[in-house]
């Protein structure tokens, strides 16, 4: 029995489609989606009209900021960049797993290979389930300069980044400390 042209032709681009569909890159879901998450947390912030109080420290000297509409992306951009969850990077982490009686607690990644920037990432459940808080460490190192940002962001209150930096013999200490606040009316 012979299929007529048409049928044949029909079958071979379904297949080839669904070959395609399978070799296109796609984010893989070994890893917590970090950016997901503040992608998430920024729009859940925004609707709520939140501000910002700022506590910076420069190599020893202190400010403060009030800043009424801040802008969450950049903000939060170290935990946006903090994105290790990528099919090229699958087997890249080790993962630890800390369980408390009955509900998952905490997830540790640490990096396998020293190229790679993102050298730490935990994420800390709440027992319903939700992110409490994540942490990162990233490291940038070359001949002539050492980037190590420290980080932390706990769900919807504050977070904290800290970056040493060295670039030729000289050490620069960075600290931000933000703290949402809602007492800033809706715009």
């Amino acid at each position: 029995m012979r299929f007529p042209l048409w049928i044949g032709s029909a079958l071979l681009l379904v297949l080839s489609c669904s070959f395609r569909e399978e070799s296109q890159p796609t984010r893989s879901s070994s890893f917590f989606d970090v950016p997901e998450f503040i992608d998430g947390e920024i729009a859940r912030l925004q609707k709520r009209h939140i501000g910002l109080r700022k506590f910076l420290q420069l190599n020893g000297k202190a400010d403060t900021l009030d800043v009424p509409a801040p802008d969450l992306e950049t903000e939060l951009d170290a935990f946006l960049k903090a994105d290790i969850n990528r099919p090229a990077l699958g087997d890249a982490y080790a993962v630890d797993s800390l369980w408390a009686k009955d509900y998952l607690k905490k997830v540790i990644y640490r990096a396998r290979k020293k190229e790679l920037t993102v050298r730490q990432l935990s994420i800390h459940f709440q027992p319903d389930g939700m992110v409490q808080e994540i942490r990162i460490r990233t490291l940038l190192e070359n001949a002539i300069s050492r980037q190590e940002l420290r980080g932390w962001y706990k769900s919807g209150e504050a977070f904290q980044i800290r970056v040493e930096q060295k670039l030729l013999g000289k050490k620069e200490d960075l600290e931000i400390l933000g703290l949402f606040r809602t007492n800033y009316e809706n715009p």
